[in-house]
């Protein structure tokens, strides 16, 4: 595929021109990693940082209920975990559930435009997940500076989506993410080589390891591997070109060593302990022990839930069906009552108030 191509499908996509670099036959980095502590790495994070809204995403959708009436939905969608299957040359993808705002929108007879009649917010504890199936194959991952920072996967083949339970919801998310053909994984900080501005991270395999290889430039994971070995007690080992990353004399690792780790894992997932020059001098190569997850762990914890009810707003006919107010999440507790002027009754009946 041409740069020419590329950039205008991406612009389309709102995502930054491919960079103008020298062709790469070899990828700028080439990493590699056991396939059994990739996965652990990030079902950890996930453990931790699954249902928090500030490393997730939100999705929008809609579907007509019947002629007149619409649904629109805002999910918001948790800090993801990631599983590589090499033999089954497979990706799985899961991400909670966790906030869905739902506004119900009607015409009413002679009227052109819809308004909300309905505003209502599920309760995100409920423990639905999201989980997507992508071919190994067909996948990649990429980074852009100045596509708001975010670490994105990207496909191309036909991904399955599947929420236990629920295959609606599943239906809309499949709606919604097989026209991207990409999803959020994470948000980096600003990395300190401007040649990461744009990454793009091909996951070649043997065996039982996965090797990352990123490169400036989009294209395809490069046909021949070249193993190298690291120090003995390592568990990722990093290889930097110095055409790309000089070394001056004081042979100092690049600056974005630990920045790195966040293209294919969760960041932060990995210390550095060693690294040396590769002779002939056109590689450094660095050596990584896994981060505890207790030092690897962000400001953005898991933050309580606050109390809501649903719907938010309802629109009801005088004299219709009593309107069911719940509180979420679901096993909370508290006393009702209302402040202000009431326009109406707050009614308690078996458990649930009217």
């Amino acid at each position: 595929m041409s740069t020419q191509k590329i950039n205008t499908e991406y612009r389309q996509a709102g995502i930054p021109d491919a960079p103008e670099v020298a062709n790469e036959s070899e990828p700028c980095i080439l990493g590699w990693i056991l396939e059994t502590d990739l996965n652990h790495l990030w079902a950890e994070r996930y453990a931790r940082d699954g249902h928090d809204l500030s490393e997730g995403e939100s999705v929008v959708t809609e579907r007509e209920k019947n002629r007149t009436t619409w649904e629109l939905s805002l999910v918001n969608l948790g800090y993801p975990k990631l599983k590589f299957n090499i033999s089954g040359r497979k990706l799985y993808l899961c991400k909670n559930l966790l906030t869905d705002l739902r506004l119900e929108l009607s015409t009413p007879n002679g009227m052109a435009a819809r308004q909300a009649i309905r505003i209502e917010q599920s309760d995100g504890s409920v423990g639905k997940i999201l989980e997507v199936t992508l071919s190994l194959d067909s996948t990649h991952v990429e980074y852009h500076l100045s596509g708001g920072s975010e670490v994105k996967v990207h496909w191309s083949k036909p991904a399955t989506y599947v929420i236990q339970g629920d295959p609606l919801n599943a239906d809309r998310f499949e709606q919604h993410y097989e026209v991207l053909k990409r999803m959020k994984l994470a948000r980096l900080p600003k990395p300190v080589s401007d040649a990461l501005a744009n990454a793009w991270v091909y996951f070649l395999a043997d065996g039982d390891k996965l090797y990352p290889s990123v490169y400036r430039q989009p294209g395809t994971a490069a046909a021949r591997l070249d193993q190298f070995q690291t120090s003995a007690e390592a568990r990722v080992g990093m290889r930097f070109a110095t055409r790309v990353f000089p070394i001056d004399s004081s042979q100092q690792p690049p600056e974005d060593k630990d920045w790195v780790i966040g293209l294919f894992a969760p960041s932060r997932s990995a210390t550095w302990v060693a690294g040396s020059l590769f002779p002939p001098p056109d590689y450094y190569l660095g050596a990584y022990v896994l981060s505890d997850a207790m030092q690897a762990r962000t400001t953005s914890a898991i933050r309580a839930q606050a109390l809501r009810l649903s719907p938010l707003v309802s629109f009801c006919d005088r004299g219709g069906p009593l309107e069911k107010v719940e509180l979420m999440p679901a096993a909370a507790q508290a006393t009702w009552g209302a402040e202000g002027t009431l326009c109406g009754k707050l009614l308690p009946q078996g458990g649930s108030y009217y």
